[in-house]
């Protein structure tokens, strides 16, 4: 499960886990060349994934679709 929380200075909204509940594990950010534009990223443990959505809402939910993925991946490898 992902908190979330929006910076008051620069807008950007960062995610965390509550196994660490102070690392962002991800954020979107609007971007400030591209009209109507959102870039999201998931940092992983051993890469970053980003992406480019047109709506606030979208771009939570590309990286709420990775967290979740690399959360299957990681109970499946546990579960050996």
């Amino acid at each position: 499960m992902l908190s979330k929380q929006r910076c008051p200075h620069t807008g950007i909204v960062n995610f965390f886990t509550q196994i660490d509940p102070f690392l962002s594990v991800g954020s979107i950010m609007k971007q400030a060349d591209r009209e109507g534009a959102y870039c999201w990223r998931w940092y992983g443990a051993s890469r970053t994934i980003t992406g480019i959505a047109s709506d606030m809402r979208s771009a939570e939910n590309l990286l709420r679709d990775a967290y979740s993925h690399r959360a299957d991946r990681t109970l499946a490898r546990d579960d050996r």
